[in-house]
């Protein structure tokens, strides 16, 4: 049985499995937010469908979008939605060989285009990759172990606090040229987004995964039910975002500023853990 704990139902492995067209080779897993604990009464379960023979979906009448990259189709299970997704068993093992195939200067590199596979986006392939580890097999889990076994998983993590921190970059200066200018409101806005996609760096530092930055708070604050580090980081996090009376221009200029300053201390945390980024 499937324990689904953010909304305390269990589901029966074969009634999922009976949702699929099966051909007995394939890898199936669940992932998202339900299977991995964080979800609520309004999410979704993610069922992941790798296939050897890809070619021959596109003879499955009941994909509703039968794509070159991905095949998605939907269905529901005890009132739960289900989004089902094929995915071709080459291009998953591509995913994981370049994986571990960067090295130090890839993960240096500002451009991050070591993860590029014809017809993909970036995003899709980490967001897989992110619901791969969070996921669970239900059929053939000796794929699903192999490929998780032979994979160096220290180096995605550390792609993605890259790749993070690369976003935090590219917008900070937009913070602080507008705070600089006095549009306090947008210099704010600004640097709310850019603290979300710093803890989101902080999030994969730790060896932790995700795919949106909307779970990038929930994941910190469980990171800090066992790390010292992490629970000031949040109280911080807290402080900043939640317990501020913005009334006047000034108010939104010093919460901006305490923002930007806690974004440069994560970063800093972060650099003196993993020595650069």
């Amino acid at each position: 049985m499937i324990e689904l704990k953010p909304i305390n139902k269990q589901i029966d492995e074969k009634e999922i499995l009976n949702l699929l067209n099966l051909k007995g080779n394939e890898l199936v897993f669940l992932s998202g937010s339900l299977i991995q604990g964080i979800g609520n009464r309004f999410s979704d379960i993610d069922i992941f469908v790798v296939v050897e023979d890809f070619e021959e979906l596109k003879k499955d009448e009941t994909i509703v979008y039968n794509h070159d990259d991905i095949k998605t189709t939907f269905s529901s299970i005890l009132g739960i939605g289900c989004d089902i997704e094929y995915w071709p068993l080459s291009t998953v093992k591509e995913i994981f060989n370049q994986i571990n195939n960067l090295d130090k200067s890839d993960i240096d590199s500002p451009t991050l285009t070591q993860l590029d596979i014809k017809g993909y986006s970036l995003n899709s392939l980490t967001s897989f990759v992110h619901r791969f580890l969070v996921g669970k097999p239900i059929h053939n889990a000796n794929i699903y172990d192999e490929l998780k076994a032979s994979t160096n998983l220290d180096k995605f993590y550390q792609f993605m606090t890259r790749y993070y921190i690369n976003l935090v970059d590219g917008f900070y200066n937009d913070a602080t040229g507008n705070l600089d200018k006095g549009e306090y409101e947008t210099a704010l806005y600004l640097a709310r987004d850019i603290l979300i996609k710093t803890i989101s760096a902080y999030v994969f530092s730790q060896n932790v995964t995700l795919d949106r930055e909307k779970w990038a708070y929930l994941n910190l604050k469980n990171i800090s039910k066992e790390n010292k580090e992490a629970a000031r980081i949040l109280q911080k996090v807290d402080k900043v975002l939640f317990y501020k009376n913005l009334e006047t221009a000034e108010d939104l200029k010093e919460n901006a500023e305490q923002i930007i300053i806690l974004i440069n201390n994560i970063i800093n945390i972060i650099s003196k853990e993993h020595g650069g980024y």
